[in-house]
């Protein structure tokens, strides 16, 4: 961008503004995103950074084409004024012999131009697609090597019924719900609740006060999604309210359930 803009190597203001503002958009871009996964834009509003990347790569190109149309119309009248004179400096014969050779080498820049551009927008797209298909891989691998276990769903016991016998359900939905801890105790003892809210993630889970992000000593990671079930326990709370208990094994819906003064609660607690 600093050496188009030093250079400016079109022969159109307009196509030099352009570039100009497109090669910083290109550049903002990454770092846009690299901030954002270092959560440094985490304090600022998300409609702003939506905003701001918006207007860096829409607005700000028209508005560079705009201003280079205003000068690309100076920058015209300069050039008949050159014409002009050089018309009144040279015979006809001549213009007509410089018009042929500027022709000429027009066409022998068109050549040279469409290669170069042919070669760049290949290496482009070689480069792109190593990239995408890098990322892709590195989103399985990242996803086959998590240690954060999402929300247990509703039947996810009966589902273990069909691929294990069933004296280590228990043992698995303990392990699932709690981290490979035994006990709620031990559970709250060695992991630290924080709010799962993500302002760059979609879904309502990632919504501030929704999901609850439990970080072990272990390693692992347990998500708990907690709309409308928080008169069991409070946000982020390690303590259940007065009349639920801890949460116990239930051998009917093979399900970690909370008993409450009136039912149990075997998701949401």
């Amino acid at each position: 961008m600093v050496y188009q803009m030093y250079t400016r190597p079109y022969f159109d203001p307009k196509s030099d503004a352009l570039a100009i503002a497109v090669s910083f958009a290109s550049s903002l871009n990454p770092l846009i995103i690299v901030l954002a996964d270092y959560s440094v834009l985490s304090e600022i509003p998300f409609e702003v950074v939506v905003a701001v990347i918006l207007f860096v790569n829409f607005g700000l190109p028209f508005l560079a084409l705009g201003v280079g149309w205003v000068y690309s119309l100076r920058h015209r009248k300069v050039l008949v004024s050159k014409q002009d004179q050089l018309e009144h400096d040279f015979t006809e014969a001549e213009v007509l012999a410089i018009d042929k050779q500027r022709r000429k080498l027009d066409m022998e820049l068109d050549r040279i131009t469409l290669r170069y551009v042919l070669r760049v927008f290949v290496v482009m797209a070689f480069t792109g697609f190593i990239s995408v298909a890098l990322l892709v891989l590195g989103q399985f691998w990242q996803a086959a090597t998590t240690k954060v276990v999402a929300t247990t769903p509703e039947f996810l016991g009966g589902q273990f019924k069909n691929f294990y016998a069933g004296c280590q359900i228990e043992e698995l939905m303990f392990k699932n719900e709690l981290s490979d801890y035994t006990s709620w105790q031990q559970f709250t003892k060695n992991c630290c609740c924080s709010d799962r809210e993500n302002a760059f993630a979609y879904g309502p889970e990632f919504q501030a006060g929704r999901t609850e992000l439990w970080t072990c000593a272990n390693g692992f990671s347990k998500e708990r999604f907690r709309v409308g079930s928080t008169f069991i326990r409070k946000f982020c709370s390690p303590k259940f309210e007065s009349g639920f208990a801890a949460p116990v094994f239930d051998s009917t819906s093979l399900q970690l359930v909370v008993k409450g003064p009136d039912a149990s609660y075997g998701i949401g607690w």
